[in-house]
């Protein structure tokens, strides 16, 4: 429940780390994602980690709105704005 409120409530990048375990890189980036415009900025605002991410996953969640296929958008055009 922290979680979840921290990653959607915050509108920034929020770095979540295990407690008790040694950190190497920073190399896997997930998004949490429901298509706003708070979470498009939190997505701008990590742009740096996204480009030393070598692996990021999109995670959406549907509430009572319908969210077809946001994520797959949001992954497309990750994929042109990192390659440039």
């Amino acid at each position: 429940m922290t979680v979840d409120a921290v990653l959607f409530g915050s509108g920034h990048p929020t770095i979540i780390l295990p407690e008790d375990a040694n950190v190497g890189a920073i190399d896997h980036v997930i998004i949490a994602w429901d298509d706003s415009r708070v979470a498009a900025r939190a997505v701008a605002d990590a742009h740096a980690f996204l480009q030393c991410a070598s692996k990021i996953t999109v995670l959406t969640v549907t509430d009572e709105r319908s969210l077809r296929d946001i994520g797959e958008r949001l992954a497309l055009s990750l994929k042109a704005w990192l390659s440039r």
